[in-house]
């Protein structure tokens, strides 16, 4: 009989491990409340937790502008500033008109004590209307025997004399006067 009774232990120990549940399987965790949470430890100022999380949602949500921007002042306060600016810059392709979005590149450039300024654009061709309605193009003639883009210029100041020309009275008949619109850039319909 003692030796029926010599394995109870162990029969006791695999009834007892069959018996305990198992600690229940987290869900993984869906794009939105790694977003949240990336962006909750950012906040508190959490880099070392934050930075592979922004990174891992920004490869997910590459137009999120505060997942960029998170992302890139994270990175800016790693001292990684080239990445940090190509951050913020995405931060602006992706929301142009939000003032958070420019806030990120105004701190890079405090933070390398750059300049941030608009470029200056000198086109090749311009465009002037006349008293008695006519409408002058001027090209620089040097312009025209680059490849550098010019030429593209050039298609710009003709498309505005167009538009000065007539076409801004055909589109908007209840105006009185000439003024450029966004309708004549192509970027906005016409009222």
């Amino acid at each position: 009989m003692g030796h029926r009774w010599a394995g109870w232990p162990l029969l006791l120990a695999c009834a007892l491990f069959a018996a305990t549940p198992l600690p229940a399987q987290a869900p993984p965790e869906d794009d939105a409340s790694l977003r949240n949470r990336a962006l909750e430890l950012s906040k508190q100022g959490n880099r070392a937790e934050a930075l592979p999380l922004l990174e891992k949602v920004a490869a997910v949500r590459p137009t999120d502008s505060a997942v960029l921007a998170s992302l890139g002042d994270a990175l800016l306060k790693e001292g990684r500033t080239e990445e940090a600016k190509a951050k913020f810059m995405d931060a602006i392709v992706a929301e142009p008109y939000q003032q958070a979005s420019w806030d990120g590149l105004q701190q890079w450039a405090k933070a390398t004590h750059a300049t941030i300024e608009q470029p200056k654009i000198k086109p090749p061709a311009s465009v002037s209307a006349e008293g008695d309605g006519k409408t002058n193009i001027k090209i620089d003639p040097k312009s025209l025997d680059k490849r550098n883009g010019d030429q593209v210029w050039v298609a710009y100041a003709a498309t505005r004399a167009l538009w000065r020309s007539g076409k801004f009275k055909k589109e908007f008949p209840n105006e009185t006067t000439y003024r450029h619109t966004l309708a004549e850039e192509g970027i906005w319909p016409k009222n």
